[in-house]
């Protein structure tokens, strides 16, 4: 995810077998968390290399072909609402949140960050008040893929 060799590759891949990318749903993991007391600086470059950095490498091969993608960038309800117990994973979120309006306002993508404000359960894992099913946000992503949303950060649920 944060090597552009890397990146680029598996992008030639993708376009050599369905052509230019229509879609891109950026949704990595990186471990992160704990105050800034408890993060070294390893800890808390993580999360921003493989959201933000990450986000950026693929963003652009996405737009290498000149095509015109909807790019979505899954991300934390952090990236709205900073919170002090995880100082590095908010700040990816912020970082990314600030490359999809930058995508958004000056290249052919309609990028878009999404906000998930809960938990998500795995494929047929238990529901509740702070936990919502995937497939739901599954079907939110469907829904912006085909209609992309007219803003730059929308939050799910």
């Amino acid at each position: 995810m944060t090597d552009p060799g890397s990146v680029a590759e598996a992008f030639d891949a993708v376009r050599a077998a369905f052509g230019s990318v229509d879609v891109l749903v950026h949704n990595p993991s990186a471990p992160a968390g704990g105050s800034v007391d408890d993060c070294d600086p390893a800890a808390f470059e993580r999360p921003w290399r493989v959201r933000a950095y990450g986000g950026y490498l693929c963003a652009r091969e996405a737009l290498a072909a000149g095509g015109e993608p909807t790019v979505l960038f899954s991300g934390t309800a952090y990236g709205v609402e900073a919170t002090g117990a995880m100082p590095d994973w908010s700040s990816a979120a912020f970082a990314t949140r600030g490359l999809a309006a930058s995508l958004d306002d000056g290249t052919a993508a309609d990028a878009t960050y999404v906000a998930i404000g809960a938990n998500v359960a795995p494929p047929g894992g238990y529901v509740t008040e702070n936990r919502v099913a995937a497939e739901e946000v599954a079907a939110r992503f469907v829904g912006f893929a085909d209609d992309p949303p007219e803003t730059v950060t929308v939050r799910v649920p």
